[in-house]
């Protein structure tokens, strides 16, 4: 997990500071940790596109006899892996495959769930890789400029150039990170599975 930097206390300070509305009523605190909020939840959502792992929970679930569904988790953001435990502490990775209409089919088992986390609530520092906050400030300075009717294009334009400028130093600095268990032939379990907004379905065969 990456080491929270900044606080949103020193984030506020830091969007005021850098528009030079240190003390405007216009914009509130609470405004501007919204935006904080909304632009750390993005942030996390772009590092999880390239960097699925670092962010990564893993949880244990157990499918029935008879059923063939797996609720998400709480804190699910997306899916990094769902395997399969074929033989203890053995786990196969299960492709990604169409939806089957008609009835469930039944795939008991035991499977592992590997997924990027969403943010807890009430969250007091932003938990992100150092230099990726500044992102974070800019998406919301931009906000506190189109508030007052200003303009906001320096500080869109920062937050691009952080971005395309930190996604290689990012890469550099954690490594490559794999995706495997979305689609991978090599190892077959004889399931595969399809993901719904508040479940995944998995389905016995193959998924081609």
């Amino acid at each position: 997990m990456p080491v929270a930097l900044m606080t949103i206390a020193s984030a506020i300070v830091e969007v005021r500071t850098s528009t030079a509305h240190d003390s405007d009523t216009q914009v509130t605190d609470t405004m501007i940790t919204a935006q904080l909020n909304d632009s750390y939840r993005r942030t996390r959502r772009w590092l999880s596109t390239f960097l699925p792992e670092l962010y990564a929970v893993s949880a244990a679930a157990t499918i029935a006899a008879g059923a063939n569904t797996i609720a998400k988790p709480d804190g699910y953001e997306r899916l990094i892996r769902l395997e399969y435990e074929v033989a203890t502490d053995d786990y196969y990775p299960l492709e990604l495959g169409p939806m089957v209409e008609g009835p469930g089919s039944n795939a008991a088992g035991t499977y592992r769930i590997t997924y990027a986390s969403r943010p807890v609530d009430g969250y007091t520092s932003l938990d992100v890789p150092e230099g990726v906050e500044r992102i974070i400030i800019e998406e919301a300075s931009a906000w506190v400029r189109q508030r007052l009717n200003e303009d906001p294009k320096y500080h869109l334009d920062m937050a691009a150039a952080l971005k395309r400028d930190l996604r290689a130093d990012l890469r550099n600095r954690y490594g490559a990170h794999s995706r495997v268990g979305l689609s991978r032939k090599d190892r077959d379990c004889g399931r595969y599975f399809c993901e719904l907004a508040a479940n995944f379905v998995v389905t016995l065969g193959s998924a081609y």
